[in-house]
């Protein structure tokens, strides 16, 4: 092996441990992507960094189009890890506040934690369903919902006594 032929592999694998891509495709079921790279080389399947993966898990897929860097120890691409994402112009940063933590998943819905206010908003663009045994509004020890159906007792008047609830909000169901 000439030396030529050693500095020019060791440029090649130099070059090659930091890329930048599109996503060009995604498989879901293997948590893998495939990266168009600026120089129209399109990457084998590579798996992409999540923020946690023991007994804590989360799920977010990359996005076709999504702009990613490659992290390839040795330079050999092959054995890459996408690194996700940078903001560019299709998908710009969902705030500009350092007090923020927002996450938009792009179908109108926006989760967004304001540090400063102590302030959770959720804006989703449709239904919300929470599954728990008990759901406390308010805080622990708050007034208790009525639904529908659930008695209420009238103390005085001529309409004393226990009645049941015959119509309630359209806009919240507890079942």
């Amino acid at each position: 092996m000439s030396a030529q032929f050693t500095l020019l592999e060791l440029e090649r694998r130099m070059m090659n441990m930091i890329r930048f891509g599109t996503v060009a495709s995604v498989d879901l079921a293997a948590a893998t992507c495939r990266v168009q790279l600026n120089d129209n080389h399109t990457t084998g399947d590579l798996p992409w960094s999540v923020q946690r993966a023991g007994n804590v898990r989360t799920w977010s897929p990359l996005s076709v189009g999504e702009q990613v860097m490659i992290l390839s120890p040795a330079g050999d691409i092959s054995q890459g890890v996408v690194m996700p994402s940078l903001y560019q112009s299709v998908h710009s940063a969902p705030s500009n506040k350092a007090n923020e933590h927002v996450t938009d998943y792009g179908d109108g819905t926006v989760i967004t934690y304001d540090t400063t206010a102590k302030k959770l908003r959720i804006d989703c663009a449709a239904a919300v369903e929470v599954i728990a045994p008990l759901v406390e509004l308010g805080g622990v020890g708050g007034a208790a919902v009525a639904r529908v159906g659930d008695m209420v007792a009238v103390g005085t008047g001529s309409s004393a006594g226990n009645w049941p609830i015959v119509t309630g909000s359209d806009k919240v169901n507890a079942s």
